[in-house]
């Protein structure tokens, strides 16, 4: 009679001082944080993906029926195809940021809470404190009497851009013109590539909004001054 074989633990860390970018066994994207770590069994087995993690870490997860789950100190975050990031500091409240998509959280003993795009969940296991805090509405402005505003006015450079299941192509067409940045590609490359999830300019640097779409799109990005190169 042959028996199953328990799939190997990995185990990864990153020691580096800056973020490491790593592909899971079924195909999902990490953006890894200096200090933090992840253990997962490799390969996944076919009903489950699951991952532990300590530290701070992005994940794009693959489409795919088998639930995703990532426990983090006391929470456990389980998504079917979105964006989220999570940060686990021993002796610190965990984090849960949905950037894209619909998220389950599991925290302590507290009830199931679904996340929608923007919203951060804090527990903390301490006090047994669940919060969770939802993106402001964006301030009215009062329309200009005289003067027409320009592009830049209409939309300030902090703004806050979506991508729904955008382009490639399309995406770097907005940063040029929202980044003063000239883009090179081979069209060919970007062919079939397609992005989801925002970009908040006030929160988020553009070298790590362009390290997450590499990772998530196998792609070498790389910045020189006001250019960038976009190869295989």
């Amino acid at each position: 009679m042959s028996q199953d074989v328990e799939a190997p633990v990995g185990f990864l860390e990153n020691t580096t001082g800056k973020p490491l970018t790593h592909r899971l066994p079924d195909g999902s994207g990490v953006l890894l944080q200096p200090g933090a770590s992840l253990r997962y069994k490799n390969p996944f087995p076919t009903n489950q993906r699951n991952i532990t993690l300590s530290g701070k870490a992005r994940f794009n997860v693959a489409r795919n029926p088998a639930p995703f789950t990532v426990s983090a100190g006391k929470t456990n975050t389980t998504a079917l195809g979105t964006v989220f990031e999570i940060t686990s500091v021993p002796g610190k409240a965990t984090t849960v940021l949905l950037i894209s998509g619909k998220v389950k959280v599991q925290a302590g003993n507290e009830k199931d809470i679904i996340l929608r795009p923007g919203e951060l969940l804090r527990y903390d296991a301490s006090l047994h404190s669940v919060q969770v805090s939802r993106p402001a509405p964006p301030a009215r402005k009062s329309p200009a009497l005289a003067a027409v505003p320009s592009l830049k006015e209409i939309i300030p450079a902090t703004a806050i851009i979506h991508f729904d299941n955008t382009p490639l192509t399309t995406l770097f067409r907005q940063l040029e013109s929202r980044q003063n940045l000239h883009v090179l590609y081979d069209p060919a490359l970007l062919r079939d590539r397609y992005f989801t999830g925002s970009f908040n300019s006030g929160k988020e640097s553009l070298d790590n909004f362009l390290q997450t779409i590499a990772v998530l799109n196998n792609l070498q990005i790389r910045r020189s001054g006001d250019s960038l190169l976009i190869s295989p």
